[in-house]
């Protein structure tokens, strides 16, 4: 590659005059829209046109959560405290199984998700418990152990103009807090692959930012049922906490099912009615779930002025096309059109490479957590088997994995070849946040994307 792009240098090093003009003529450079579809204004924004999987993900849905602490226990009832909300996201009722329920639009360019989840009365052990200053042991005036709580949310997000699917977090509304406005919110989705949809986001509510990674697949041909795993921190004060993790199983409702599934899951909560959350009629007649049953918005929602930060319908794309050159001759023009080929030729054989390489250590890391769990082929990798792989790597024992121990693990066994070059391509991959170390979350967050490598070893992934 470096002879080529010498011997392309030392032919357009020539000095030759050049005129401004319209790009996409015979006679001058061609307009950047031909090959990049983010230059090209007559390009759709509308994501149903631009990745199908929006399609079928649009649609209600209900949600059997179990939720778990950073440690992997079962997460329990605690005491809310207004003046802490800020360092965690405890609520006084039953957490570790839940049900929620969402609905998400996409109309052209924009999506609306409206969420509620629904919590059960907490168990007669934890209201007898003693309670500090300030702290609640149930929430909107009801009864501990008696009542249940459902809280609302909701999230709006627009295409990018990346044009590929990818989709920008635009506000997030909370709708347990007594004055609940939409608050920016930071963050994408991306679709990988026919099944599989990837997203990180931050909100910040009372002082706090969650950030969100989630990983959510669908599990049947139809589309009609998913499998999601939720990982939450918490960053308060420049200090990020581990608050937990959700694993979801879906099931994609008729706007009929929907109704009566959340009004029977209220009521067999016991939740209070002024609590069940905004949005007037169900299922989510309104945009915006703070307006009223009749359609008008409230100070909750998302105003055009605010869409349009983001929106590429109706904001400014930086992917504006440049001013096209004419060149002074034919044969400058050859020699440009033959530099490129040829360096787009070598860089596809460079990230073909590259692909290779990051397919080989996932078969590496694979290979090597299928040969320390004891699965039936075929079988579910469970949580267990994870986390106790995890711990068989990390030698110190202090819940992080170093290099000389991840060197240790992939390096022993059967036929195992790879290059210490590679090596480093997998721990970089491995230590996400470049901490020099490896924790639980970013162990887990890797297995997540080696699905087809575990496959090949007859190994499924539990959702």
């Amino acid at each position: 590659m470096k002879i080529a792009f010498s011997l392309c240098l030392a032919a357009c090093s020539f000095p030759v005059p050049v005129l401004a003009v319209q790009c996409g003529k015979w006679y001058s450079t061609a307009c950047l829209a031909e090959e990049d579809k983010r230059y090209d204004e007559a390009y759709t924004n509308d994501l149903n046109k631009q990745e199908p999987l929006w399609t079928d993900l649009s649609g209600l849905w209900k949600a059997d959560t179990t939720t778990f602490e950073a440690d992997g226990s079962p997460i329990q009832p605690s005491h809310f405290n207004p003046v802490n909300a800020s360092t965690s996201f405890g609520l006084p009722y039953t957490r570790d199984q839940t049900q929620s329920y969402f609905n998400l639009t996409t109309t052209g360019s924009r999506q609306y998700q409206h969420n509620y989840n629904v919590l059960k009365p907490a168990p007669q052990a934890f209201c007898d418990l003693p309670r500090g200053p300030g702290d609640m042991n149930v929430l909107a005036g009801g009864t501990c152990g008696v009542n249940g709580f459902a809280t609302w949310s909701e999230s709006t997000k627009v295409a990018s103009y990346e044009k590929d699917g990818t989709v920008k977090a635009v506000f997030a509304t909370i709708g347990f807090v007594l004055d609940p406005k939409p608050t920016p919110s930071a963050g994408e989705g991306n679709v990988i692959g026919d099944n599989t949809l990837f997203t990180v986001s931050e909100g910040t509510n009372t002082g706090a930012t969650v950030v969100n990674s989630k990983t959510f697949i669908f599990t049947n041909s139809e589309k009609t049922t998913a499998s999601e795993l939720l990982t939450i921190y918490n960053r308060s004060f420049n200090v990020s906490k581990l608050i937990g993790f959700q694993i979801s199983e879906y099931t994609k409702l008729s706007e009929d099912e929907f109704v009566t599934s959340l009004q029977d899951a209220w009521t067999s909560a016991n939740v209070q009615p002024f609590a069940r959350g905004g949005g007037g009629q169900l299922p989510m007649q309104t945009e915006c779930l703070a307006a009223d049953g009749e359609g008008e918005t409230s100070a909750a929602c998302v105003t055009d002025e605010q869409w349009c930060e983001l929106d590429p319908e109706c904001s400014e794309s930086p992917y504006q096309e440049p001013g096209a050159t004419m060149l002074a001759g034919p044969i400058a023009g050859v020699v440009l059109a033959f530099c490129a080929v040829l360096i787009a030729a070598l860089y596809l054989l460079h990230r073909k490479k590259l692909d290779d390489q990051k397919k080989k250590i996932r078969q590496v890391f694979a290979k090597q957590i299928a040969g320390g769990v004891t699965v039936q082929s075929g079988k579910a990798l469970t949580m267990e088997d994870i986390s106790g792989q995890f711990k068989s790597i990390d030698k110190s024992g202090d819940g992080l994995i170093d290099k000389e121990e991840l060197h240790g693990f992939v390096m022993t066994g059967d036929a195992i070849t790879m290059s210490e070059s590679d090596f480093e391509l997998m721990f970089v991959a491995l230590d996400a946040d470049g901490s020099g170390e490896i924790n639980y979350t970013e162990f887990v967050a890797f297995i997540n994307l080696c699905v087809e490598e575990f496959n090949e070893n007859g190994i499924a992934q539990e959702a």
